[in-house]
């Protein structure tokens, strides 16, 4: 009877072991709690890769070895833990630690395209219905339009005095000043370890107060900001005036994605 390669046996229960582990996040949708969506066709083929890898590795069992089992292999446990974990969505104060980011974002001819043949398929649909066109703030809000919706405010002035809603949750700073916040997402554009904290400064007389963390749905203008902040805290030049805010349950995923 043949014996056993010890070492060629833990590579490959270990290789099974991340191609469950992979197979279960990817089947379940946790990958996402990682990974931007675009991410996943390449674990799909690393999926591939491994299946292989555990085929080609079944063949070694057998061969001959020295009995000493090769600690170093272990070390491939703490990421197969891991993988069995719930995973949990990042805490955005977490994010904030890292910094915002109220830079003026990148824009692309592609989503100018998409906020504008957005409208005019609500204007189209509308008229159809015999109801009249529909302010953006009437617009039943969509979790994938918060980008396109940023960027387009983030054309100003441009976007100067037109009205816009947005969901997101609340991060407030002293240095933001009185009756001021921040309302955001978390965004990903390859993978958690690049999130980044995106919104739009807002202010609202007599605003009421809520805790960071919690998620709001806003409506109001964009107006000019005429004050100067430190540099470190890089607000742009321009706020949304709040005229309409109100509690609204977490998102399921707080990401936005790229």
């Amino acid at each position: 009877m043949k014996k056993i390669n010890r070492n060629e046996l833990i590579w490959m229960l270990i290789l099974s072991a991340l191609f469950v582990g992979l197979a279960r996040l990817l089947l379940t949708g946790e990958i996402l709690f990682f990974l931007h969506p675009k991410m996943i066709k390449f674990l799909v083929v690393t999926e591939v890769i491994l299946f292989a890898m555990i085929v080609f590795q079944k063949s070694r069992i057998y061969t001959q070895t020295t009995t000493k089992v090769q600690m170093g292999q272990f070390v491939f446990l703490l990421p197969i833990t891991v993988m069995m974990m719930r995973p949990t969505y990042l805490n955005s104060e977490a994010i904030v630690n890292k910094g915002l980011n109220l830079r003026q974002i990148p824009l692309s001819s592609e989503t100018f395209q998409n906020v504008d043949l957005n409208k005019k398929s609500s204007e189209q649909t509308a008229e159809e219905l015999g109801i009249g066109k529909k302010s953006v703030a009437e617009e039943k809000l969509d979790k994938d339009n918060f980008l396109p919706l940023l960027d387009e405010i983030y054309t100003y002035p441009a976007s100067k005095g037109k009205e816009y809603t947005l969901e997101g949750y609340v991060l407030t700073h002293d240095a933001y000043g009185k009756n001021r916040f921040l309302v955001g997402r978390m965004v990903v554009s390859c993978c958690i370890a690049d999130a980044t904290t995106e919104g739009v400064l807002c202010e609202m007389k007599d605003c009421p107060h809520f805790e960071n963390n919690q998620w709001v749905r806003v409506t109001g203008v964009i107006e000019p900001l005429n004050e100067t902040f430190p540099e470190e805290y890089d607000i742009p030049d321009f706020k949304l005036r709040v005229t309409k805010i109100q509690k609204i349950a977490p998102y399921e995923s707080p990401y936005a994605y790229y």
